[in-house]
């Protein structure tokens, strides 16, 4: 079990940066997410350690919510879309909305992550063999 538990771990660890990239945007980011998704599944699969609920909630949240503001971005007329003066603060507010809101879902699965790692590493930690004293 211990071996399962430290193979997780790993697997866990790289999950990390991916998830980090899932901070770009909603497009390039979404698909760094659902690979995050996929080593986050297959480290449950290896350890059989619980998902922390702030990881995989956040994760469907980040999810959705970038679905929605790409379709939002989208569906927009171009007018809507932009205010013409460049930048950020040059988009539909209800895009700047939906950005910000994928931005906050994917720090919090980033917090979510770093919480899962944690609880293999304990996990790890409590699957030492006892040595009795010599």
């Amino acid at each position: 079990m211990r071996i399962r538990h430290i193979a997780a771990g790993v697997v866990a660890a790289m999950a990390l940066p991916v998830l980090a990239l899932g901070l770009i945007d909603p497009l390039e980011g979404g698909m760094a997410l659902l690979v995050a998704g996929a080593l986050v599944l297959g480290t449950w699969l290896i350890s059989r350690v619980p998902v922390p609920r702030l990881e995989w909630i956040a994760w469907l949240v980040a999810i959705v919510v970038g679905v929605l503001t790409i379709a939002l971005a989208v569906t927009l007329p171009e007018e809507s879309r932009s205010t013409g003066e460049g930048g950020l603060l040059s988009l539909s507010p209800w895009l700047i909305a939906g950005l910000v809101s994928y931005e906050t879902a994917v720090l919090a699965t980033i917090a979510g992550g770093v919480q899962y790692v944690v609880r293999l590493i304990r996990a790890v930690a409590a699957s030492r063999p006892v040595r009795p004293p010599a």
